[in-house]
């Protein structure tokens, strides 16, 4: 799967081979199996498979790859039939910041041609690369066969390439060049697909799904000196410089899950398999047909299976197709006439022209256009609708993927492409109301979510793309969603320029995304996690909205929009709740409380806010509460949520120890504020030395002092924490030494390190150790290698590192020869008491293939 720059401009300007679409290759009866791996055990079989390359590296430098594959189990998961190759976000050896699974038969299985083939599901998001290949037995680089890789960005498109050497048919020395090409087809994550390649002295043929989608008779691997076959390899790179590395839209963990891997030797000179594809994806299920206007009926269904994936589904109006679906499973069917019946069913199919059974047929019938459903108008009770101890089934209606989880209501869970709604199930009036909820946004990816106030039934939402949050098209212009209503958004993904972090109001079923209000500056996240807090209030003639962060209140955004919502709505009462859609990456979208309250708006205590702000301090802070006046304000110091029967704040709080204070307002005749949170942490100032560092001729007695604190400290280089010495006495300093030291107390964060340097009699000697000098020299090396590092100088100590950074007397001392496994920069220096440090010696060890 090696890839570089001049690669990618070869993918791009290839030696192009015409694929050759031939007939389906022979039957099974030609081939005799030669490995299988179906991966249905408890954990991996290390018979079979080890976890690191042939060369004994655990990640490819020449790639400028980020992840080091480890032997973890964790990255290596074998349960229900599946093997699970995962990445993770988790720094692990020599800096590389993720770990990753992957696997490679080189200890047991390598073979000079035949057919090779695995049944996997792939990854998505940027900066991961998962890839099936085979490399040589034993280690001659190239030739190399790519049976499949792709970009997880670019879920659609597969590679399949083959590398040759320039000493052609020779193996080994250095890259003559490559043949291949890409194929697009469906979204290779959705669903298991099968990827294969046929290897004969004269051809390779790559397939996918069955289908041949590439063939390549230019420069094949053949059976030579030094080359008598190749061995499997199956990864999840993360990173590098062929697709980029991962960014803020990537979603940890990741994984390429595996069904199984198998190998086949030619019994005959047919060409190999796979056997065609003939089976037929199941017959879609729970066909359901909405009618949304006079000329418009919403489709969904339940997703077929397939054994290599479903392609796409067919529409059927009347009998007649009328369109065709390859992301999803909704259709909008649009141009119908009025008052008139409509037949509806589905099919699925598959790459290989597979097509099912048709579904069980639906009808339904479009509305007229002088006769739309009456307004509602008759408000219940005010104060009706309260759930702000959690949620039940009480009084709600849920569509689609909204469902309740515990006492939330959790509108989409984390799957890719769910589309939901919950609607409070009896109008309410809408002339003038206030309310309020809290929601949470669990690996906020995609897409959003939105509250409505609508005028239809308690079962409206759309089932288009993500991007309309269920409540319209996901690009400006189409056909509008919900009609007779108003939406406010809370928008994670841009579809249409509106941004990743946005809200706004929309009316009558538009598409959600511009223009929009950008969420960005106020300090408001919908990415973080974090619990908000919205406040809502209408009075008849303008509706305002404020988003909280729960956990900062500083981070707030407040917008005020004029609005007709009866004469939108066509009444005084309404149909209020959410509706929203989950895109990719999926999220779980939660609203954990929520109340509605008719009538004129009532007033919301503001906040509270907190002089001096939250922060780090290096002495005792009063602090002062304030918020709306009239209000009285309640907190707490210990970390609870504040209450009316939490302390009264009266006057101003002193803090003497790290804190955080939590604090909440009430008025009279309104709702309690949101909770605010400030955080206080007291540090202690670097203590100070007696008398200070410079260069005596004499023994110095040290004192390191700070008003209050204990002091803590080192004088052999490192650094000082409460572990450390603690000074009881001055501290004698007999010869040149470093005195570092903090300053702690009980309930503070201890100080920065304070560092003094006494320089005893201060002479510099005018002899110079020798610098040192490695063993072997620095270059490249296909295997790990051991490194000695010697001096000339009589008597000197070597001291050294390994991460590029300057050696010191604090660094590693030299003992014994070093063992580099990967690319490493060697920098040594030489002392000697009494003469000048020796200069820096530096090495360069690279360790594995690279590409030039």
């Amino acid at each position: 799967m090696k890839k570089i720059v001049g690669i990618l401009l070869s993918v791009m300007l290839f030696l192009w081979v015409a694929p050759s679409f031939a007939s389906p290759p022979g039957s099974l009866s030609d081939w005799t199996m030669t490995f299988t791996d179906e991966f249905d055990g408890t954990s991996l079989d290390l018979s079979k498979w080890a976890t690191l390359y042939i060369y004994g590296t655990r990640t490819s430098d020449g790639n400028a790859e980020q992840e080091w594959y480890v032997d973890d189990a964790a990255n290596h998961v074998v349960s229900n039939g599946t093997l699970k190759l995962i990445a993770m976000n988790k720094s692990s050896h020599s800096g590389y910041p993720y770990t990753s699974g992957m696997i490679s038969s080189h200890n047991s299985f390598s073979q000079l041609y035949g057919y090779f083939e695995a049944r996997m599901k792939l990854p998505k998001g940027q900066g991961f690369w998962p890839a099936f290949w085979m490399l040589p037995s034993p280690t001659n680089w190239p030739p190399e066969i790519d049976i499949m890789e792709n970009l997880a960005q670019s879920p659609n498109t597969i590679y399949m390439t083959h590398h040759y050497t320039s000493n052609y048919p020779a193996v080994g020395g250095s890259r003559g060049g490559e043949y291949g090409t890409s194929y697009t087809g469906p979204d290779y994550s959705a669903d298991f697909h099968t990827y294969g390649v046929a290897w004969s002295p004269t051809k390779l043929d790559w397939y996918i799904d069955g289908v041949l989608r590439f063939s390549s008779t230019q420069k094949v691997p053949v059976a030579t000196s030094g080359f008598s076959g190749m061995h499997m390899i199956l990864n999840l790179a993360v990173g590098g410089s062929w697709g980029g590395n991962p960014d803020s839209s990537t979603v940890f963990p990741a994984q390429l899950e595996v069904d199984y891997v198998r190998a086949y030797k030619a019994v005959t000179s047919s060409p190999p398999p796979p056997a065609p594809d003939t089976t037929a994806p199941s017959v879609p299920t729970g066909l359901k047909a909405t009618v949304i206007s006079s000329s418009q009926i919403s489709l969904a269904w339940t997703a077929s299976t397939d054994n290599t994936g479903v392609t796409g589904y067919k529409v059927n109006r009347n009998g007649s197709q009328v369109g065709s679906v390859t992301t999803g499973t909704s259709y909008q069917d649009t141009g119908l006439s009025a008052s008139t019946p409509y037949s509806y069913t589905v099919s699925a199919y598959d790459a290989a022209g597979n097509n099912s059974s048709t579904s069980s047929a639906v009808s339904a019938t479009t509305t007229a256009i002088a006769s739309p459903p009456p307004p509602v108008t008759s408000p219940p009770p005010s104060g009706s609708l309260n759930y702000s101890a959690g949620f039940n089934s009480t009084g709600l209606t849920l569509n689609g993927a909204a469902a309740l989880s515990g006492t939330r209501l959790e509108l989409t869970p984390a799957l890719v492409d769910n589309i939901g709604s919950a609607f409070y199930s009896t109008p309410v009036g809408i002339q003038a109301f206030t309310t309020d909820f809290s929601f949470q946004l669990t690996n906020a990816g995609a897409d959003g979510f939105a509250f409505v106030i609508q005028g239809n039934s308690p079962t409206a939402f759309d089932t288009r793309g993500g991007g309309g949050l269920g409540y319209g098209p996901d690009t400006p212009g189409l056909t509008p969603g919900i009609p007779k209503s108003v939406a406010i958004k809370f928008d994670l993904y841009d579809n249409a320029g509106e941004g990743t972090n946005s809200t706004g109001l929309y009316l009558n079923g538009v598409s959600p995304t511009m223009p929009s209000l950008d969420l960005t500056g106020s300090g408001v996240n919908l990415h973080s996690g974090n619990i908000f807090n919205i406040h809502v209030a209408y009075d008849g003639t303008a509706l305002s909205w404020t988003i909280t962060d729960a956990s900062n209140s500083a981070a707030k955004f407040s917008a005020t929009v004029p609005v007709d919502i009866p004469g939108t709505v066509g009444g005084t009462a309404a149909y209020v709740g959410f509706t929203g859609a989950s895109g990719n990456p999926p999220t779980t979208q939660d609203i954990l409380t929520w109340n509605y309250v008719t009538g004129a708006p009532v007033t919301q205590a503001s906040a509270p806010a907190f002089s001096p702000a939250g922060g780090t301090y290096t002495s005792l802070q009063s602090v002062t509460i304030s918020a709306t006046a009239g209000s009285q304000i309640y907190y707490t110091t210990d970390g609870s949520t504040p209450t009316t029967s939490s302390a009264l704040y009266t006057s101003p709080i002193v803090v003497t120890a790290t804190t955080t204070i939590k604090a909440m307002a009430t008025v009279t005749g309104g709702t309690n504020s949101p909770v605010a949170s400030a955080t206080y942490t007291l540090q202690m100032m670097p203590p100070a030395f007696s008398p200070a560092g410079g260069t005596y001729t004499t023994s110095q007695s040290v004192t390191v002092s700070e008003p209050g604190a204990q002091i803590y400290y080192t004088t052999d280089g490192s650094t000082p924490t409460t572990a450390s010495t603690l000074e009881t006495a001055p501290i004698s300093v007999t010869k040149t030494t470093t005195v570092k030291a903090i300053a702690a107390l009980a309930g503070w964060k201890s100080s920065s390190v304070a560092s003094a340097t006494y320089t005893i009699n201060g002479t510099t000697s005018t002899q110079k150790v020798q610098t040192p000098t490695f063993t072997p020299a620095g270059g490249t090396y296909r295997r790990a290698t051991s490194v000695a590092i010697y001096d000339a100088t009589p008597g000197a100590q070597i001291y050294y590192t390994t991460n590029g950074s300057t050696p010191t007397t604090s660094s590693m001392r030299y003992t014994g020869p070093i063992s580099v496994t990967r690319t490493t920069t060697i920098k040594a220096i030489a002392v000697l008491t009494g003469w000048s440090n020796s200069a820096i010696a530096s090495s360069t060890y690279r360790i594995g293939w690279y590409w030039y």
